[in-house]
């Protein structure tokens, strides 16, 4: 047992400054992840794609609702780059797997936006390297169907994925995650 007068139980059991990283260079670069989900109700209904991007900082979490995650649609294009000035970040690092449909919006991205965005996409198989993203697209759709359950109570009603309604549910989902959501 611990005693207060033994040199060694004191010198033992002393706790070590905590060894935080060093800031970098790199390390002041704000960094956003991009990742996108499916939302449907049965495996037989279409799917919703919702592109989810979250904030390495701040955790602040955006999520739309897409009609292809690739930048063949200029609107995909310029939901990101408007959440992204809505960050107020001149200078990023985007990012994602290294999903074909990704790292075309990406390379989309870095196209049209007129600040520096600099890609970095995950090895292949290396799942944790984009963890942050996965784990936002999983809450943002947790939220989602949270929203949607409760509201189908609430009214009496079945809404559909494919419910107007829907494309304000995704984006308010992640709007409530970013400011309520703790830890």
């Amino acid at each position: 047992p611990y005693r207060s007068w033994c040199k060694e139980c004191v010198e033992g059991r002393k706790k070590y400054d905590a060894h935080v990283a060093q800031p970098t260079a790199e390390g002041t670069i704000p960094q956003v992840s991009l990742d996108s989900c499916f939302l449907r109700d049965d495996m037989d209904q279409v799917a919703v794609t919702t592109l989810v991007m979250r904030a390495h900082r701040t955790r602040v979490t955006f999520s739309n609702a897409v009609l292809i995650k690739g930048r063949s649609q200029d609107e995909t294009v310029d939901v990101v780059i408007s959440n992204l000035k809505k960050l107020g970040h001149k200078k990023v690092i985007f990012k994602s797997d290294q999903e074909p449909a990704l790292v075309d919006l990406v390379a989309g991205v870095i196209e049209k936006r007129e600040e520096e965005t600099v890609p970095e996409h995950s090895p292949i198989g290396y799942h944790r390297a984009n963890s942050i993203a996965e784990r936002a697209a999983q809450e943002v759709a947790d939220q989602i169907r949270v929203m949607k359950q409760a509201l189908q109570k609430r009214l009496g009603v079945v809404v559909e994925t494919s419910h107007p309604l829907m494309m304000w549910l995704i984006e308010h989902a992640s709007s409530l995650i970013s400011r309520y959501l703790s830890g």
